[in-house]
C-alpha cells in the first residue's frame, strides 16, 4: 500500500516528464534490441523454436558466461518481443517474428539502416558541423542501403515496363545497376534488349555480373565498374536510367551530371530518373540528413529544382510525375529523329 509521504513526492518529484522519457526509451530500445537480434542470428535462430540461454550462446559462439546475455534476452521479454517459458526464449512480438522471415529481409535492411546507420547521424550531426567534417562513406552501409532499396522493387519494375518496349532493338544504360535485378527485368520484357550496366565498386559490379549470367543473359549485357563522370563511350544509348542515385551527388555537380548523361543518350532518345524527393516526414528527414552529411553526397533534391536542372542540361519534352508522396519519377527527352526501337 502506498503511504502518504510516497504520494507527497510523487507530486513534489512531478513525475511526468521521467513517465514520458521512459515511454520514449521503450521504443529506442526495443529497434535497438530487434535489430541486433537480426543482425547477430538471434531472430534466425528463435525462428526455429524455443532455445535456453545455454543454447543460443553456443549456438551463436558467445563463450560461457551466460549472464549477461541472459539480461539481455530477459530485455527482450519485457520489450514484448520474446517468451521465457520452461523450454527457452522463444519469439513474441509482432515485428520480431515479421523481420525473421527471410522473404521480409528488404524491410529488415531498411529498418536496420535507420536503427544502425541514420541514427548515428541523428546523434552526431551538431558535433560534426562544430568540426566542420563530414563521415565518409562505409561501404557495409552500402549493403544495407541497396538491400533496403528492395523496398521499391515493384515500383522500379512497373517503371521499366513503362520505359523498355515488348519487342525492338534497344540499348539500355542503367546507372548503379546493383545486383542486376532491373536489367533482369528489362532483358526478359524485351528479347532485343541490350544493356550496359555501372557501378562504383568491382564487388557489386561481379556480383551483377554474376546474377545476370545465371539468368544466361551475358551475352546481352556488360557491367563495368567505373564512375558514372568517367564513363565515356563510343556510342550512345536510346535508354539511360538512374534509381536513386542522384543524392550520391553533390548539390553543384547534379547539373553538369545531367548534362553528361545528355550527352550519353542518342538523340530521339530518353533519361529516365526516379528519386526520393525532400519532405517533411521523419523518415525522409532522416535520409536527408545521411546524404547530407555524407562525404561525396548531397541533400535529398527538392522535386522542382531538379526538374528545372533538366532543362538547364538541355532535355527536351521533360516530365516530372509524383509516383508515391515523396518518389518522383523524370522523364526527359533529347531531341532528335526516334530512337532505334523497331
Amino acid at each position: 500500500m502506498i503511504g502518504l509521504r510516497t504520494v507527497r513526492y510523487l507530486f513534489d518529484a512531478n513525475p511526468m516528464p521521467l513517465l514520458k522519457v521512459v515511454r520514449s526509451l521503450e521504443g529506442f530500445y526495443r529497434a535497438g534490441f530487434v535489430s541486433t537480434a537480426a543482425s547477430e542470428g538471434v531472430l534466425e535462430l528463435l525462428r526455429g523454436g524455443p532455445r535456453t540461454t545455454a543454447q543460443i550462446c553456443e549456438a551463436l559462439d558467445l563463450g560461457d558466461d551466460h549472464g549477461p546475455m541472459e539480461s539481455w534476452l530477459d530485455l527482450g521479454v519485457s520489450l514484448g518481443e520474446l517468451r521465457r517459458g520452461g523450454d527457452g526464449y522463444r519469439l513474441r512480438g509482432a515485428l520480431s517474428h515479421k523481420l525473421s522471415d527471410p522473404s521480409n529481409d528488404a524491410a529488415l535492411a531498411f529498418f536496420q539502416a535507420r536503427v544502425k546507420v541514420l541514427n548515428k547521424f541523428v546523434l552526431k550531426t551538431p558535433a560534426l558541423l562544430r568540426e566542420g567534417r563530414r563521415l565518409a562513406m562505409d561501404p557495409a552501409d552500402g549493403e544495407l542501403f541497396a538491400r533496403s532499396s528492395r523496398t521499391v522493387e515493384p515500383m522500379i519494375y512497373a517503371i521499366v515496363d513503362e520505359l523498355v518496349p515488348r519487342h525492338g532493338a534497344m540499348d539500355l544504360l542503367e546507372v548503379g545497376c546493383g545486383s542486376g535485378t532491373y536489367v533482369r527485368h528489362a532483358c526478359a520484357r524485351n528479347p532485343d534488349l541490350n544493356v550496359v550496366g555501372l557501378e562504383l565498386t568491382s564487388e557489386i559490379a561481379n556480383f551483377a555480373r554474376d546474377n545476370l549470367a545465371a539468368a544466361g543473359l551475358a551475352e546481352r549485357t556488360s557491367i563495368h565498374d567505373t564512375d558514372i563522370r568517367e564513363f565515356h563511350p563510343q556510342e550512345g544509348f536510346d535508354l539511360v536510367t538512374m534509381y536513386n542515385l542522384i543524392y550520391y551527388f553533390p548539390l553543384a555537380e547534379r547539373t553538369d551530371l545531367l548534362r553528361h548523361l545528355y550527352s550519353l543518350v542518342r538523340p530521339g532518345g530518353r533519361l529516365a530518373l526516379a528519386t526520393l524527393t525532400r519532405a517533411r516526414d521523419s523518415t525522409t528527414l532522416t535520409m536527408d540528413l545521411w546524404s547530407s552529411m555524407t562525404e561525396g553526397c548531397g541533400p535529398l533534391p527538392d522535386a522542382t529544382e531538379l526538374q528545372a536542372r533538366f532543362t538547364e542540361a538541355g532535355f527536351d519534352d521533360v516530365v516530372a510525375r509524383r509516383v508515391l508522396p515523396n518518389f518522383w519519377l523524370y522523364i526527359a527527352g533529347k531531341a532528335g529523329p526516334p530512337a532505334t526501337v523497331h
